[in-house]
């Protein structure tokens, strides 16, 4: 297949004009516009015969213009066209919003494309971390070091403590913030996470969580930004950061948090440990973990005082496993102490289906306290059949309705055969068959389709099928033992709905639409 060269100013809608017409020759079976599709991996051995049967549609005839022109996909091709159209201001806050949200290939083909425009603009020069530009601007205008503008309206440090080109430019972005600091700017500004001013994000946690840059971390802590902020701490250690945590430490930050365990009532310790076992970044939290108690985090200090009281052995033992609960018994953790409702870590364990976790616990002395109806939800959870048949009581069922959609894949036929029901919600309108999905968890989202759970249900904060939640996950939630693609087929096949064009998916999960576009009468649409 030889390659065609973009125009200067390409035309989208040309394109789709282009991708049209050849859907409409393949359908009428023309073989020169069927062999065309041959350039589509999965169609590269299909023989004319086999081409002409398939249902082809739009998104695969986009899918063959794109990669005649050399991109892997529509949505390639359509961002490289958007690039190359960009007005210039388009493309100077474009640059800037791709430097600071992760998307720094699209800057660098940006930049590549109109290398004037970090020159040309202050916001540019501060991303990119262009100390000439910025002190060209400055020196107009020295009111820019502290004014919120650009496209966010962030102060100008936010800008360079969020800029991902810290791997290829980490001297400039220092030495915009040193000229920044010098000028004014407050090394502990911070803007409103998602709108809510109660809920700020510091600059520090930027650099040092975000962008993962330590020596600007270093040169905000040195300029009096706050190592004890309220996120920095937690997010280091949640990413395993271990180089990151040693540098606020040495600059004052408590393993715990500070004295007020930060805005949330809780430690980086018992932070960490509200996340499941065995999610992408299991490893990380591990090492997080035993870095925090290795520096004195305290296991038994008590978080959220006015409402559960629990403390990380609390959350260790509803989310984690037995080394989880070794590392922190290590460190002195009590086992026998009691939440706010009375019940130890071992419940929690129990309740949970943390069996591994709960073995430890005994294997320490814990002691069993177990209800009847605690002992019920404890074989549903673990999934004991025979033991949650016997325990059975309608009342018990109703009380835990919740319960469902916190249960592992082992326990999800036994808590549908004791009553449980596959349609509950929880506080996001989700079903289990969403968490499910988000987790690429094939056999649970098997087993829930095969007793009802609807391929079709929105959440209420997304109004998206579960689908939708496995596409997000499957690019930003990856784990080892997830299967993306397995479950976006059994979704597809159950009759899940699915926009037109081509989803914000893994390239593995794409291809699974692709195909079942081509071989399955079309689903209903979102």
């Amino acid at each position: 297949m030889t390659i065609q060269q973009l125009p200067e100013r390409p035309n989208l809608e040309q394109l789709k004009k282009q991708a049209k017409s050849l859907l409409a020759s393949a359908r009428a079976r023309h073989p020169s516009a069927l062999a065309r599709f041959r350039a589509l991996p999965s169609l590269a051995a299909k023989s004319d015969a086999e081409l002409g049967g398939l249902t082809l549609a739009l998104h695969d005839a986009q899918s063959v213009i794109a990669r005649e022109h050399g991109f892997p996909s529509w949505s390639a091709l359509r961002e490289r066209v958007e690039e190359l159209t960009l007005q210039f201001a388009d493309a100077v806050a474009e640059f800037a919003r791709g430097s600071v949200d992760r998307r720094l290939a699209r800057a660098e083909r940006l930049l590549e494309l109109r290398p004037q425009l970090v020159a040309t603009d202050f916001h540019a020069a501060l991303v990119f971390g262009d100390l000439p530009a910025v002190t060209a601007h400055l020196a107009g205008n020295p009111t820019l070091a502290t004014r919120k503008g650009g496209p966010l309206p962030w102060e100008p440090l936010l800008y360079v403590a969020h800029s991902h080109w810290a791997g290829k430019n980490s001297a400039g972005l220092v030495a915009v913030a040193r000229v920044l600091l010098e000028r004014g700017a407050d090394p502990n500004t911070t803007y409103p996470w998602q709108g809510d001013p109660k809920q700020p994000l510091p600059a520090l946690w930027a650099a040092a969580c975000h962008a993962r840059h330590p020596a600007l971390a270093e040169v905000l802590l040195a300029a009096g930004a706050r190592p004890d902020d309220g996120e920095s701490a937690y997010h280091a250690a949640e990413n395993g950061d271990l180089a990151m945590l040693d540098l606020l430490a040495t600059h004052g930050a408590q393993a715990d948090g500070g004295a007020d365990a930060g805005p949330w009532g809780n430690t980086p310790l018992y932070f960490i440990l509200g996340h499941y076992a065995g999610l992408a970044h299991d490893a990380d939290v591990r090492r997080g973990a035993a870095w925090l108690l290795a520096h004195g985090a305290n296991p038994n200090r008590v978080c959220y005082p006015r409402k559960s009281a629990e403390t990380p052995l609390h959350a260790a033992a509803r989310h984690w496993d037995d080394p989880m609960i070794e590392l922190l018994v290590a460190h002195g953790a009590d086992i026998n102490t009691r939440r706010a409702d009375g019940r130890t870590a071992l419940t929690l364990a129990e309740l949970n289906g943390r069996t591994s976790a709960a073995a430890a616990l005994r294997a320490h002395g814990a002691t069993e306290e177990l209800s009847p109806e605690d002992r019920f939800i404890a074989a549903c959870m673990r999934g004991d059949r025979a033991g949650a048949l016997r325990l059975r009581d309608p009342a018990f069922v109703a009380a835990h309705a919740q319960a469902f959609l916190e249960c592992g894949t082992a326990a999800i036929e036994t808590m549908l055969a004791c009553g449980f029901d596959v349609a509950t919600t929880g506080g996001m309108g989700e079903t289990k068959l969403h968490w499910a999905a988000f987790t690429g968890s094939l056999p649970a989202v098997r087993v829930l389709l095969a007793h009802g759970a609807s391929a079709s249900a929105r959440d209420k904060s997304y109004e998206t099928p579960p689908l939708n939640w496995c596409f997000y996950a499957s690019l930003n939630q990856r784990s080892p033992q997830a299967d993306f693609p397995g479950v976006a087929r059994a979704l597809l096949e159950a009759g899940s709905p699915l926009e037109d064009g081509e989803p914000n998916a893994s390239d593995d999960v794409l291809e699974v639409v692709a195909e079942f576009r081509r071989t399955k009468p079309p689903p209903s649409r979102v």
